[in-house]
């Protein structure tokens, strides 16, 4: 009996650490980071997906502090243990993190690589729902290499895909991302309309949060 309530408490625990992870996000950058730094530090004795979604704060929290290395050093341990547990297209967070990492950073090769396995990992799994993440990831790079035509086709089709899909995530990039496109053009009235679009979807967006 003492070892099912030990197994039992010890569940508890796991599940009020990962409710304190997610309500770490709308938090300050400190209790974030006490919260995703306290996982790591008992990460044996923590689920996977607990320990990624850590991993992926701690790269979160440099990333900010201006640590672009150690930020890109804690998301690739994050993508490292999503590819060793699961590889599944749903959990694979960590690797659109790593991409836009690299993006910023203009490793646009390094980029390129992380978003094709992502490509990949969603084209083998068919999870279609995640294709406009794909999409809007290859759209940045595209644009970082002067494609001006193929990054509109993929800003376009991947909020098609959002709409079609109701995934609501990417759709304020998108819509970003097409006035910046609009902007390189010269089309000032386009770029304005997908402004006033960015601006209308993220009151709704708010409220789903």
């Amino acid at each position: 009996a003492s070892n099912s309530q030990g197994l039992a408490d010890g569940r508890a625990v796991r599940r009020t650490q990962l409710v304190r992870l997610a309500l770490s996000f709308f938090s300050q950058i400190e209790s974030v980071e006490t919260t995703a730094e306290g996982i790591l530090s008992d990460s044996a004795s923590c689920p996977a997906s607990m320990t990624m979604a850590a991993m992926s704060i701690r790269a979160t929290v440099s990333w900010r502090r201006g640590k672009a290395s150690d930020a890109l050093r804690a998301i690739e341990e994050s993508v490292d243990l999503w590819q060793r547990q699961s590889g599944d297209s749903f959990d694979s967070y960590p690797l659109w993190q790593k991409a836009w990492m690299l993006l910023r950073m203009q490793e646009l090769d390094a980029a390129d690589g992380a978003i094709e396995a992502l490509g990949r990992v969603i084209e083998s799994s068919r999870t279609e729902v995640l294709v406009p993440v794909y999409l809007s990831l290859r759209g940045w790079c595209r644009l970082a290499r002067g494609d001006m035509a193929g990054a509109e086709v993929d800003g376009s089709d991947a909020l098609s895909l959002c709409y079609r899909y109701r995934m609501q995530l990417p759709v304020p990039w998108l819509h970003a991302f097409l006035a910046c496109t609009a902007l390189r053009r010269g089309e000032l009235g386009l770029a304005s309309d997908c402004v006033q679009r960015l601006d209308e979807c993220l009151p709704h967006l708010s409220l789903i949060h």
